[in-house]
């Protein structure tokens, strides 16, 4: 009798075994899918804290300024806007289809603001070099708004800044014309603070 039993539980634990944890190993690739996760993640990281500051003003209106964390770039409207002027350098009368600078320019009567790039200033120059090529970028987005097929994309949570300027990418087949002026030296892509465009000479030890 005890022997049948014996062999009963037997075929009971081979019917029902234990259940084992088992450490689960990782799959080929995911060590290097995981690495390029965290990856992305500190690079939204950088990008929110570099978006964090206000978008510099053009002249003498820019002062350095900080904006809530939460209100940064983000894309959520990608669909263009045609732009359809014809473009002048502006004066100082009524502004409608002008450009004030390299990132800044006035459309069917409002301002707005090129938000993925940061060029020189021409009305307040630290230097005679950042004046000449605040001018040369001026000419050079003039040159692009001026050439048709030209959009306006807006990447950003706020539509306009706090000067109440609209803050859009101004895109030509799918590219960011600021693309363009960055690759020419006449901007630089816009991370939170203005960098320098004068040339600084070493003091001598």
């Amino acid at each position: 009798m005890a022997r049948q039993q014996d062999r009963s539980k037997g075929k009971a634990n081979m019917r029902h075994p234990r259940s084992v944890p088992v450490r689960a190993l990782p799959r080929e690739g995911q060590g290097s899918r995981n690495r390029a996760t965290a990856a992305i993640a500190v690079g939204f990281a950088v990008i929110l804290a570099a978006t964090a500051s206000e978008h510099g003003q053009s002249g003498a209106d820019r002062p350095l300024n900080t904006i809530d964390a939460a209100t940064i770039t983000s894309s959520i409207d990608p669909s263009p806007e045609p732009v359809k002027a014809r473009f002048s350098t502006c004066s100082s009368g009524k502004r409608t289809n002008c450009v004030v600078d390299g990132d800044t320019f006035w459309y069917l009567g409002e301002k707005y603001r090129i938000s993925d790039i940061n060029t020189p200033e021409i009305s307040q120059p630290a230097c005679e070099r950042e004046r000449q090529l605040g001018k040369d970028a001026q000419q050079a987005l003039l040159h692009e708004l001026n050439s048709g097929g030209v959009t306006l994309v807006r990447a950003e949570r706020r539509d306009v800044d706090r000067y109440g300027r609209k803050l859009r990418v101004v895109m030509r087949e799918g590219r960011s014309v600021g693309d363009g002026l960055i690759a020419g030296g006449l901007a630089h892509r816009w991370e939170g603070h203005k960098l320098s465009w004068c040339e600084t000479t070493p003091v001598a030890g």
